[in-house]
């Protein structure tokens, strides 16, 4: 099994606008909750890469240290309340895990810096929850030995 971009690629699925106000914003997340599909919101990383493995220095085999995120909301949407990333491993051995959960990242927010500290609070006012391994903030891709 290899550790590839699923990993980033959960995370850009799993970002989520909460949109407040403005019709056609209210309108679109309406739509979007009635017929159950997500607003498209674009999310790259400049060092995490479709079907490239998860670079070691975020990884448990490596410096175990949050990627940086950026993201982009299409123009149709004008007003936010808040964000919040929540990334998942759907190939994890023992299936889907979660590496990640931040929530309350304020409206203006279109990023995430790389190695952010493994508090409950941070600078910005953002929250962070507990992982699968049960601590705070962001814990890596842990490959088997012999797996990447």
């Amino acid at each position: 099994m290899r550790h590839t971009s699923t990993f980033a690629v959960a995370a850009a699925l799993l970002l989520h606008a909460i949109i407040a106000c403005s019709l056609a914003a209210t309108t679109m997340a309406q739509d979007a909750i009635t017929k159950k599909k997500a607003l498209p919101i674009t999310v790259t990383s400049p060092v995490i890469h479709h079907g490239a493995p998860v670079p070691i220095r975020h990884t448990c085999s490596g410096e175990n240290v949050s990627p940086a995120l950026g993201w982009r909301l299409p123009d149709t949407v004008k007003t936010v309340a808040s964000f919040a990333v929540i990334c998942d491993d759907p190939d994890a051995p023992r299936g889907t895990f979660c590496h990640w959960v931040l929530y309350n990242l304020p409206a203006d927010a279109r990023g995430l810096a790389e190695a952010l500290p493994t508090t409950a609070k941070l600078a910005n006012g953002a929250r962070q929850g507990l992982n699968d391994m049960g601590k705070l903030g962001y814990f890596g891709p842990c490959p088997p030995p012999g797996k990447v």
